[in-house]
Parts: structure tokens; C-alpha cells; sequence
């Protein structure tokens, strides 16, 4: 469990990132932050790589 921990916050800061730029992008028309599809899908892939390794696989609402 104390190993999962350090992964865990970098989960949630990812997530977090995530959440402010696709809304941003929303309420704008555009994103704030420079973001090209390419960074947001690698941005997807390490969210998707830490959910594995913490066996979140199957989150509820996806």
C-alpha cells in the first residue's frame, strides 16, 4: 500500500490536469495552456499506465 501511495498522487495530479485543460477548452472555445492532441493522448496513455498499476483498470463511469 505505501508503495501505491507516491503513484496514487501522481494519478490524481494527472487526472486533475486533464479535467482543467478539457474544461477550459470547453468554457473558452480553446484551451489556456498550449495543449496539441498528441499531449493530451500521451497525457491519456500515462493516466491509463498508472490505473493498470494500481489495479484501476475498470474505474466506474468509463
Amino acid at each position: 500500500m505505501v508503495g501505491s501511495l507516491p503513484k496514487a498522487f501522481e494519478l490524481q495530479g494527472l487526472r486533475r490536469l486533464k479535467e482543467a485543460l478539457v474544461v477550459s477548452e470547453a468554457r473558452q472555445g480553446k484551451p489556456r495552456m498550449i495543449a496539441a492532441k498528441d499531449w493530451l493522448t500521451e497525457l491519456d496513455a500515462k493516466i491509463a499506465a498508472l490505473e493498470r498499476g494500481l489495479g484501476l483498470d475498470g474505474r466506474p463511469g468509463e
